[in-house]
């Protein structure tokens, strides 16, 4: 594995975050089809490429044009960074356990977080 397959895995982990985060905190499985928060509309697969996607459409939806928040790429590209350089500075078993511990406890940070926001709403 080089330090770009690393950063594109890290891409690909942090989408994936990003959609469990969201998912979990609206106590939705996390398997299933990934659609528009505001209009529904399932997303196609190029609207699903990590951070690209987001930069073809403007962080916008394609169908209803509702606002796509920022920290849907930064997620992602913050993700890639990462693992990329816990791939280039450490054997791959100790990269692989470390992104583990830095990226999954925000991300559950992130559920419990946006949970209490929706039970004060």
């Amino acid at each position: 594995m080089t330090d770009v397959y690393a950063f594109v895995f890290g891409l690909a982990f942090g989408s994936f975050s990003n959609a469990a985060v969201d998912r979990l905190a609206q106590g939705r499985p996390l398997h299933g089809r990934s659609c528009c928060d505001a209009c529904g509309r399932v997303l196609r697969v190029w609207e699903l490429v990590p951070v690209a996607s987001y930069v073809a459409l403007r962080g916008r939806c394609g169908a209803c044009g509702s606002a796509i928040g920022l920290r849907t790429p930064a997620v992602e590209l913050a993700s890639g960074f990462t693992l990329a350089a816990l791939y280039a500075a450490t054997p791959l078993a100790i990269a692989a356990a470390a992104y583990a511990a830095l990226m999954l406890a925000p991300a559950a940070a992130g559920v419990a977080l946006k949970r209490m926001r929706r039970a004060h709403a």
